[in-house]
This record gives C-alpha cells, sequence and structure tokens, in this order.
C-alpha cells in the first residue's frame, strides 16, 4: 500500500463468522488494516456511530468510503483489489 492511500479500518466481533471471513480475505490479499473488535472495546461503536456507520459487524472503511464486510465483493472494491 502506498503512503498517499487511506487506511483500511475493520470493525468485527469475536464469534462472527462472516468477520473471520473478511479478516482472512483482506490478510490474504495483503492488505493492511487496522483492527477494532467490537466485542473487546464497545466504545469502537461510538466511533462507527460518530462516522455514520450501521452498528453491525463485519464494516470496513478506507477513507470517506464504507462497506458492509460480509459481501467480499464489495470490500474489494472498497480495499481495491480484485475479487
Amino acid at each position: 500500500m502506498s503512503e498517499s492511500q487511506p487506511q483500511t479500518h475493520l470493525y468485527w466481533a469475536t464469534g462472527c463468522t462472516s468477520c473471520l471471513r473478511a479478516k482472512e480475505f483482506l490478510e490474504r490479499n495483503d492488505v493492511s488494516f487496522e483492527s477494532h473488535n467490537i466485542a473487546e472495546d464497545m466504545s469502537q461503536l461510538d466511533d462507527m456511530d460518530a462516522q455514520g456507520l450501521p452498528r453491525q459487524v463485519p464494516v470496513v472503511v478506507r477513507g470517506d468510503a464504507w462497506a458492509a464486510a460480509q459481501d467480499l465483493d464489495a470490500l474489494a472494491k472498497i480495499v481495491e483489489i480484485e475479487s
């Protein structure tokens, strides 16, 4: 990832299979991301609210764009990789 690209953030929760798939997808495609586990830190929900994100996980955010990361095609589009 070049320095000019925005940081990728993944909001997820322990025990969520869709979250695990999203994390594995990002890792498999060498996408650097900041991990936000809402199950371990409920204040992450406030952060999601402040950004206008839905209170569901997994959600990936990059710059001003976000996607419900259950949809791996939408996730790939946000992080600009081929799905």
